[in-house]
């Protein structure tokens, strides 16, 4: 019907437009921020945060990021319904953590989002301002919440994933995803040892200041990038779960032509019918 198809498109769509929403806000911003000259001196990459912290990249950080936490609650939200089925039940419980924490995170991006830096954040940086406000301290705590929340998430994930015998999990192009998934969440710990690493060589306080942007840069992409590649888990799961809807719609109106006769379990080519579909694993998948 109707409900299932736009449920498939938004399941294919959704986390790739997500991932633009979030790229073109961090870039829109910086690119802002540039022409208007509200960066930090000497800072080719500063960190994302400064983005949005004063002048007229502000609104757009609020707008954009917000919004983008929203469309990743919708994410999460209808990847439960499409890929809890297709675990086996000793690893739903795990999955549900796992997209538990994915919604942790969403909110979390939306408060980063909402409540930016407070506005004189670049003078803190250079130093001719002193002491953090509320809104600096929300703003950090939505975004540590956001980071730490999707990477635990993703740990979680990988292993319900590994675990999973069921041969629609086991398809390659989702085996490929969750492959490249890991990767999303080993990247960020490779560039924090690398900026603690270089720390004690670089020469000066701004050197310092650009290493640690750069590893923040590198965090938030493996974090969208973490995200946006359910879109192949949600395109695949979405197709079966059309097809499934059509049919037990089959059946039913199979069901409705032959109500008046006697219940026959073989059918009279030989087969036996099929039994509707409980959104748990068949002994087939399992295998």
């Amino acid at each position: 019907g109707m409900g299932v198809s736009m449920l498939e498109n938004a399941a294919a769509v959704l986390p790739l437009a997500t991932a633009v929403t979030a790229v073109v806000t961090i870039l829109g911003c910086y690119a802002i921020s540039r022409g208007t000259a509200q960066l930090p001196t000497g800072l080719v990459f500063p960190q994302i945060s400064l983005l949005g912290c004063d002048g007229p990249a502000r609104l757009c950080f609020q707008c954009g990021l917000t919004t983008a936490g929203l469309m990743l609650a919708a994410n999460i939200a209808i990847y439960a319904h499409l890929a809890l089925p297709r675990f086996e039940e000793p690893l739903r419980p795990r999955l549900r953590v796992a997209v538990g924490l994915a919604f942790i995170a969403a909110a979390g991006l939306c408060v980063l989002g909402a409540v930016p830096l407070q506005r004189n954040c670049i003078d803190l940086v250079e130093g001719r301002a002193h002491g953090f406000t509320t809104d600096s301290i929300v703003h950090v705590t939505g975004a540590s919440t956001f980071f730490l929340a999707s990477w635990f998430h993703g740990i979680v994930a990988a292993t319900a994933y590994d675990a999973s015998r069921a041969l629609i999990v086991k398809d390659p192009a989702i085996s490929k995803a969750a492959t490249r998934r890991k990767l999303c969440l080993v990247a960020p710990v490779i560039a924090m040892v690398v900026a603690l690493g270089v720390k004690p060589l670089l020469p000066t306080r701004r050197a310092e200041l650009q290493a640690g942007a750069l590893q923040q840069w590198v965090a938030v992409a493996s974090m969208i990038a973490l995200f946006m590649l359910y879109s192949v888990d949600m395109r695949i799961f979405g197709s079966q779960y059309t097809e499934l809807t059509v049919a037990l719609e089959g059946q039913a109106g199979g069901a409705q032509c032959t109500e008046t006769h006697a219940p026959n379990h073989d059918g009279v080519d030989g087969t036996r019918d099929s039994p509707p579909y409980s959104g748990k694993l068949t002994a087939s998948e399992d295998r």
